[in-house]
């Protein structure tokens, strides 16, 4: 499976991307960022919480299906995400890349309930 991963203003700006990507049957719409922002930098749970919450909005209504998966811009997620991915009911976070195999996400030295998985096609 590979994700049509889109941030918000890329996908207003390219209003036909959305459905050409969904016509192809091969990706889904997944969340990256608002505006590819990079997590550790933003370092404030609130506002990357708000961001989030304004991605899985937008591409809600743009594709007319909640995204249910992320992976964060340049792969860089804060001492946050976790707990906010969590939060939204995502089931899945690819950020990490590390195996081509889903395994569970830890946080704190326990398991958070949601998975990695590595969705590049390669």
């Amino acid at each position: 499976m590979a994700a049509g991963a889109g941030e918000g203003p890329f996908a207003a700006l390219a209003p036909d991307m959305i459905p050409a990507i969904q016509k192809s049957g091969r990706h889904e719409i997944a969340l990256h960022g608002w505006i590819h922002e990079s997590l550790p930098a933003v370092n404030n749970a609130a506002e990357e919480e708000r961001l989030m919450n304004q991605a899985i909005e937008y591409l809600t209504k743009a594709s007319g299906k909640r995204p249910v998966g992320t992976r964060a811009g340049a792969w860089a997620l804060s001492h946050y995400s976790i707990d906010i991915i969590k939060k939204a009911n995502l089931l899945y976070d690819s950020s990490m890349m590390a195996r081509d195999q889903p395994y569970e996400l830890m946080a704190d030295g326990r398991n958070t309930g949601r998975r990695f998985a590595n969705t590049n096609p390669d």
